[in-house]
């Protein structure tokens, strides 16, 4: 949890689902309503994620799960 995006009041968290079935396999979310920022589902046990600030071009953190090849910003799709 940390102030990922800039443009949203308050502070945000990343997570990663293990869950099958979750509505989805990792996802930014407002810390504060619970607000699905944006995420993307899936269908795969997903518990493995992490964030950091590791791209001084990039404004903010950086994430990236073990469900995808990206590494994404507060923004969404940062590097394919």
């Amino acid at each position: 949890m940390t102030d990922f995006d800039p443009d949203n009041a308050g502070l945000e968290v990343w997570e990663v689902h293990e869950e099958t079935d979750s509505a989805y396999g990792y996802e930014l979310h407002d810390a504060k309503t619970g607000k699905i920022l944006w995420g993307a589902k899936t269908c795969t046990d997903n518990g493995r994620g992490n964030a950091g600030d590791v791209d001084r071009n990039s404004l903010g953190s950086e994430m990236w799960s073990v469900a995808s090849n990206n590494t994404f910003s507060f923004q969404w799709v940062l590097d394919t």
